[in-house]
């Protein structure tokens, strides 16, 4: 049996309690799954669909008073986002007087993934974690 690269093969099958009608009917199969795994990352990762059971939603607003006597060492205008089919995410910061804004908005949605979109899903999970850790620094003036 084959599917989707996956090819099944039926080791060994007992059946037990079949003519005792008294006491549960006991499937045993022994079974391998040759081409069902492959490496990602260095884990093993399946080749079947995956889902995202509930909806996840995430927004995150900061404001950092820049202390007197300092001033921030970077451009801290700046942005980055990534619409994608299982996740969505923005983060931004912004400078604004003596306060440097910084945001983030993330959204998952729920659902049911053919496993080819797996990597991307991590991958644009990766990108949305780094954009929700943002650096600002700060260097005394003089």
């Amino acid at each position: 049996m084959s599917r989707q690269g996956t090819t099944v093969e039926l080791e060994e099958a007992r059946i037990e309690h079949l003519d005792d009608l008294s006491k549960p009917l006991v499937l045993r199969l022994r079974y391998r799954l040759k081409g069902a795994l492959h490496a990602l990352e260095g884990h093993l990762v399946g080749r079947t669909p995956f889902a995202l059971e509930m909806p996840l939603e995430m927004t995150t607003r900061t404001e950092i008073a820049v202390p007197d006597g300092f001033e921030v060492t970077v451009d801290v205008a700046s942005g980055a986002s990534a619409p994608g089919r299982q996740v969505t995410w923005s983060a931004r910061q912004e400078k604004s007087g003596k306060v440097v804004k910084v945001s983030f908005d993330c959204r998952r949605a729920a659902g049911r993934y053919p496993a080819e979109e797996y990597q991307t899903y991590r991958e644009t999970l990766e990108a949305a974690r780094a954009g929700a850790e943002p650096s600002v620094a700060f260097r005394k003036v003089r």
